[in-house]
This record gives C-alpha cells, structure tokens and sequence, in this order.
C-alpha cells in the first residue's frame, strides 16, 4: 500500500503542489504542479530551496499547469538547487515556439524562458509517467484551434490519492473549462466526483453541481 502526502503551498498569485507517495517498501515518488514562488513583505519561499532543505533532490514529474510565470517563476530555482526534474508535462499542442509566440506581447520571465528552453532540449511530453496508487488524468484544450489564450490553454489534473479526489484547474476560465467538459469524457466523468477543487485566485471556472448542472465557482486566494 502507498501512503500519500500532499502539500499545498501559499505562493501568492501563482501555484505550487507537492505530492509525495511513498510505497511499503519505502520508495518515495515526488509529484509536483506548479513551481511558482513568493516574496512579499510577508517573506520569501521558493521551491528549490524548500525541497533541498528537505533532503528532496528528485522530482519525478512536474506538471505546469498554465503558461504564466507565476506558476514557473521558481523553476529557475529548483535548477539552482541541483533538483533534478525527471519529466516535465504541459499542454503537448503548446510547442516552445508558440510559447515565446503567446508571450511575445508581454514579455517572457525568467520561469517561463527556463521552462521553454528545458522542452525545447527535451521535446514536448509524450505522455504522462506511472505513479504508484495515484489515479492521475490531465485534459487540455488544443492550441490553436480551440483556444489561443494562456489561461484557456492550462492543464487540468485530476488526482485521485486514498479515495480523495483533487482537481487541479490551473487559469483556467469558463469558456475553456465547459468546452472540457463538453469534448472530453474522461474529465466529464471524473469532476462530478471531485472532493477538493483547486482555483488559482481570481479565476472562475465551472464545475457540476450535485444536480449534474453546472454552476460558476469563483477563485480565492
């Protein structure tokens, strides 16, 4: 049997996860969403500096859920770090060069250009890696004939962990969430059966009610 241990951590705007499965025989696997980090008047964190005092120094996957830095801006971090990131998953129909290309108006920080530049060496995800006891689905819409935005392009990860279901829905927005829903019957299927959704603050994304009709859910912080 695995024991699971997730941590949710409060990185301001942006998001940051880290789930640990540790089997029988004590093999731990590290899963982490999101790297962003804070620094405030509050104090600072970053995940790197986080997992190394921690004794973690491998990441088995990491998953991005959107393609804004404050979602990435502490990958930089984990790099300075010496983590080593065994796979990287993020919207597979999103190349690095349409990355720069969607960034290109605002400008690429430094988690983003670090992200852009490890898929370009890496290539894009094939397909997610196996984790022990860990139910894991990710759904996405394609770029760029469905959406062309950041947000409506984010990665939605349901994560199933001892009967608890978590919903991960990035930047996701309304419009982006429902055509999810529409389109993709795994997702469909998964979310009326979620235990805790997870919105980045200030989002708002749909999710079914317990009548199977769909009600708006604002973000919080």
């Amino acid at each position: 049997m695995t024991s699971h241990h997730l941590r949710i951590f409060d990185v301001q705007h942006g998001s940051c996860a880290l789930l640990t499965s540790t089997t029988d025989s004590g093999l731990k696997w590290q899963t982490m969403i999101d790297c962003g980090h804070k620094s405030n008047d509050r104090g600072r964190w970053f995940p790197g500096d986080y997992l190394r005092a921690q004794g973690i120094t491998l990441i088995d996957l990491l998953i991005i859920s959107n393609l804004d830095e404050d979602h990435v801006s502490g990958f930089p971090n984990l790099l300075s770090n010496g983590i080593t990131v065994s796979s990287i998953f993020s919207n597979p129909s999103v190349p690095p060069w349409a990355i720069r290309q969607l960034k290109a108006q605002h400008g690429m920080g430094n988690g983003i250009d670090a992200i852009v530049r490890e898929l370009g060496r890496r290539g894009m995800p094939a397909q997610l890696p196996w984790l022990p006891d860990v139910d894991l689905h990710c759904a996405w819409n394609r770029y760029p004939t469905t959406f062309d935005d950041e947000n409506n392009l984010s990665v939605v990860t349901s994560m199933t962990l001892d009967g608890w279901r978590f919903l991960f829905t990035g930047d996701i927005e309304c419009s982006g969430f429902n055509h999810l829903l529409g389109t993709y019957a795994p997702i469909s299927q998964l979310v009326p059966g979620v235990d805790v959704l997870l919105i980045t603050a200030g989002r708002v994304v749909s999710a079914p009610t317990s009548s199977g009709s769909t009600a708006a859910s604002p973000g919080s912080s």
